[in-house]
């Protein structure tokens, strides 16, 4: 079912009924937390103006979070049926959706995308050295000092944990200024 349609059955519900079918996708298991998400917020904005649940609608929701068929089998007024018959059609589109996902090719690391955001692992080890070597050094070295130091330590220390690397850094920094 694609959101356009999904949408268009929601604002076709009666007030109450899309407060009813709120209820019985909260927390399905069944249905994609991203998905419950959307329909939650559109389905509270169809039911403002519903009224407070019946026992025979707090009934109706157990039965619906309990049942794997889609027709019900108890007896229900048509804004319960209504519920009933959306809360289903979406758990049936979330196992389609979950069937397509589990049949579609799983993308291998060989083709993995380039994000600009997410730093190499080099530039990772450059960032916790330099935070590093910034954070103890409190101010007393520049910060082109510590970028030509984490350049070199890189060379020779990016096998190591940059924030070892950087203390000894400065450890070293520290005896070449008392020598």
């Amino acid at each position: 079912m694609l959101w356009s349609e999904c949408y268009g059955k929601i604002q076709q519900m009666s007030p109450k009924a899309a407060k009813l079918a709120s209820r019985m996708l909260c927390k399905d298991p069944r249905v994609p937390s991203h998905w419950a998400f959307a329909l939650d917020v559109a389905l509270a904005g169809r039911s403002k103006a519903a009224g407070g649940f019946t026992s025979a609608d707090l009934e109706a929701i157990v039965a619906s979070r309990g049942q794997e068929r889609a027709e019900p089998t108890a007896e229900l007024d048509p804004e319960q049926r209504e519920a009933w018959t959306f809360a289903a059609s979406v758990r049936t589109s979330a196992a389609r959706d979950a069937n397509k996902r589990a049949r579609a090719p799983v993308p291998g690391p060989e083709d993995a995308l380039w994000d600009p955001r997410m730093p190499t692992p080099e530039e990772a080890w450059l960032l916790a050295f330099s935070h590093e070597l910034r954070r103890i050094a409190d101010g007393s070295v520049s910060a082109d000092d510590i970028a030509r130091h984490a350049l070199c330590r890189l060379e020779t220390d990016g096998h190591r944990n940059p924030l070892l690397a950087a203390r000894d850094e400065f450890v070293a920094g520290k005896v070449r200024s008392f020598a």
